[in-house]
């Protein structure tokens, strides 16, 4: 999968920068050639024009896909999800998991949605584990540094349900594997994966 997953809400907010002109537009016919009201209709129009700037400058920037530096700490704190060493990039994406983690029930989409954000950008599976266990592989074009490995490793730890073996498998394209497995090369040809 190659576009980076959002679970935030699309909002589409129209803004409207000429509520001056608007205002003036709307007096009734017999109005407009009266100068005080026209003025007054305009000062009318200027003051809901600077409301209209601050209360969507507000709201632009409080939404997670915009959101940048404190904002995004403060989104991570009403989430649970703490920075660490994450730039605003990555941190956004672990913000959206953890968003997603926090109402996930344990099924299999939710958890590869889930691996495929904090992941990204990667290549999702879900292999199944009798008789109780699974793995999530995903291949990426570069492995994890440690840090990152952990983190991702301890995120999912908390989302996988109780009672159930999850391995998590990451790869680079290309990698080891068994003929018939489509993005492995075959056997004995290839990078090894590795368990996180």
């Amino acid at each position: 999968m190659t576009t980076e997953p959002s679970f935030a809400a699309s909002i589409e907010l129209a803004y409207i920068p000429d509520h001056r002109e608007r205002a003036r537009k709307r007096l009734l016919s017999q109005d407009w050639d009266k100068p005080r009201i026209a003025s007054l209709a305009e000062a009318l129009g200027m003051g809901a024009q600077a409301l209209e700037d601050v209360y969507f400058d507000l709201l632009m920037g409080r939404r997670l896909e915009s959101s940048v530096g404190a904002q995004l700490d403060t989104w991570g704190a009403i989430v649970g999800e703490a920075r660490g060493a994450l730039g605003d990039t990555d941190y956004r994406r672990f913000i959206e998991a953890r968003v997603a983690a926090n109402v996930c029930k344990g099924s299999v989409d939710e958890l590869l949605a889930i691996w495929e954000l904090v992941t990204y950008p990667s290549t999702v599976r879900y292999l199944s584990m009798y008789p109780a266990g699974f793995k999530l592989q995903a291949v990426r074009p570069r492995l994890f540094n440690a840090r990152m490995a952990r983190r991702v490793s301890r995120f999912m730890a908390d989302v996988k349900p109780a009672g159930v073996t999850m391995v998590l498998i990451e790869a680079l394209p290309g990698y080891f594997g068994f003929d018939g497995n489509p993005a492995a090369l075959g056997y004995n040809v290839g990078k090894f994966a590795r368990v996180l």
